[in-house]
């Protein structure tokens, strides 16, 4: 196992274990490369991925998605997982507990240009 300890003594996993194939759909969520935006394929629906900038702002969406009367709780769960997969959401928003702003904007063009890596 090539895992190691950070100083806070939690466990970082090598990149090579990590790396895990780039997704461009999460159940009914798919990602909109040219509008960047997560739509869900039944509902008419979309989340933009430019107005992610903060963990609040993320966790709003998350939020707002679930109280929907559509949205069922795969739904809900696959969203979580395809702003965690594109945002990586503690590395970029709020790891160790410590919310921090970034571009969803940036961050989504960059997994976007990855994809066609």
């Amino acid at each position: 196992m090539n895992d190691k300890k950070n100083p806070l003594g939690t466990f970082v996993l090598s990149k090579k274990r990590f790396k895990a194939k780039l997704k461009t759909s999460w159940g009914r969520w798919h990602l909109n490369t040219d509008i960047l935006s997560l739509e869900h394929s039944v509902i008419d629906y979309g989340v933009d991925l430019r107005r992610c900038n903060s963990s609040a702002e993320i966790l709003d969406w998350i939020i707002q998605i679930s109280q929907k009367t559509w949205a069922s709780n795969a739904d809900i769960g696959n969203l979580v997982r395809a702003l965690d997969d594109i945002f990586d959401i503690q590395g970029h928003f709020c790891g160790n507990g410590r919310d921090k702003e970034n571009s969803g904007e940036k961050i989504a063009k960059e997994y976007i240009r990855r994809l066609a890596i």
